[in-house]
């Protein structure tokens, strides 16, 4: 562990009077490492480990193992993700939300928050996922598409873009860049970037992001701000701020006590020597007025109809028409029925990076399958020829490397342990591997 800063021990003995001691202690010890599972996916991991208490979807895992050697990873099944910020789920779970709610996750990379507020909203809910860093929206994509749901779109736009949407989001949640002051045990690294000056930027920066997208947000919707800082300039001084100058209120946050989370009043705290997890704080607020639908006025949808030639790939997916079917530069692609509307709607101010699940590129007359169509929770896979691989086999797949493939030429869906990993194209003695070259494994 490195020498903590003065000023860092000065700010947070402010905070917690008598713990500092245990706190400093809590910092030198090991991160624990914990896993979040996907609902909608096949619950294919051991459930006897400890439970992470403020989440149903979460496990503690005492051995870190090697999570990119482990194709359950890469097919889905569950997240590496702080035990701490997985607290994100359960105040989900306490509101309300309107029916078909549109919800925007602002600085959603690399995916936590995004695949945990998909976890825990209602099935009929529309995600907005972005991401202002171009390399870390690539990450997003992977990883919502891993996922395997479609109701979901991965944008890469600057806070200040949304501004010309209106007011259109029910929920939005903003997990603001930040000192980073709750992962020095983590990352030692941050501790000799921390300055009170930095502290102070981040803070200003914050303010902007609020200030840009607050005007996003419906009157009587929800607005969820967090942070890995302790620090109140970017927490409570925030929400203070937030509620001084916009009309607002704040919404109770579901906890126990039993927990050891610190209740400022203004948000949740968690602590590494009070919890199992990491430093990280939580607020939400109400915006005054009551809630409103609002319809979407495009000129002109930004997609294609399918023609019936293409509309054969329709027997791909399970329940073909609980969905929007759509083209777009000769990808043929599914959203949630009634959704096509709001995506072009976006599409008009936002760079979109990903909509909904991509079924199958068009190249000639062929209709090659997209690597979503293989994570896609509502994939018919009776409507291909499937190969079921080991873990052997799974890992030189997810490598691009070599192996045998014993099947007749075509188009093949490979799976491991009945999920589906990605697509390959047998001919004759060889085959292309369909696998996305950016997320190959390149750990040995």
């Amino acid at each position: 562990m490195h020498h903590l800063p003065e000023p860092f021990i000065r700010i947070i003995s402010q905070l917690i009077d008598g713990e500092i001691n245990d706190f400093v202690s809590a910092l030198s010890t090991k991160a624990p490492s914990s896993i979040r599972l996907n609902p909608f996916k096949p619950q294919l991991i051991n459930n006897d480990l400890e439970k992470v208490i403020w989440t149903e979807h979460g496990y503690y895992q005492e051995i870190r193992p090697k999570y990119t050697l482990d194709p359950l990873l890469h097919a889905g099944v569950y997240y590496v993700q702080e035990a701490s910020s997985m607290y994100l789920g359960h105040l989900l779970k306490s509101l309300v939300l309107p029916k078909d709610s549109l919800i925007l996750d602002l600085c959603a990379a690399p995916g936590g928050k995004s695949t945990d507020i998909l976890s825990n909203v209602p099935l009929d809910s529309f995600l907005v996922a972005n991401e202002v860093i171009n390399s870390r929206s690539q990450i997003l994509k992977e990883n919502l598409t891993k996922f395997g749901r479609c109701n979901n779109v991965v944008t890469n736009s600057d806070p200040s873009s949304f501004t010309a949407l209106g007011a259109i989001f029910d929920l939005i949640v903003v997990d603001a860049p930040c000192s980073g002051e709750g992962m020095f045990r983590k990352d030692p690294k941050a501790i000799g970037e921390w300055s009170e000056a930095n502290v102070h930027l981040c803070y200003q920066r914050q303010q902007r992001i609020l200030s840009d997208i607050w005007p996003c947000l419906k009157p009587g919707g929800i607005l969820v701000y967090s942070s890995c800082t302790y620090n109140s300039q970017e927490d409570e001084e925030n929400i203070k701020w937030l509620l001084h100058e916009y009309s607002s209120t704040m919404v109770p946050m579901p906890h126990e006590a039993k927990w050891g989370l610190f209740d400022t009043g203004y948000g949740l705290k968690f602590f590494p020597h009070r919890v199992k997890g990491e430093g990280f704080f939580i607020s939400c607020v109400q915006k005054s007025g009551e809630l409103t639908s609002e319809g979407f006025n495009i000129k002109k949808s930004k997609f294609e109809r399918l023609s019936k030639e293409d509309s054969k790939t329709k027997n791909w997916v399970k329940n073909e028409t609980d969905f929007d079917w759509v083209k777009f530069n000769n990808v043929i692609k599914v959203l949630p029925k009634n959704r096509e509307t709001i995506v072009s709607f976006l599409a008009t101010y936002l760079k979109i990076v990903k909509a909904g699940v991509d079924i199958c590129e068009i190249k000639g007359k062929d209709y090659i399958p997209c690597q979503d169509l293989a994570m896609f929770t509502e994939t018919e896979h009776s409507a291909f020829k499937t190969i079921e691989l080991s873990e052997e086999n799974a890992l030189q797949y997810l490598r691009k490397e070599g192996f045998s493939i014993d099947a007749e030429s075509g188009i093949i869906l490979l799976t491991y342990k009945g999920l589906g990993l990605g697509f390959v194209k047998k001919i004759g003695s060889r085959f292309n591997n369909y696998y996305p070259q950016e997320w190959r494994i390149r750990m040995k």
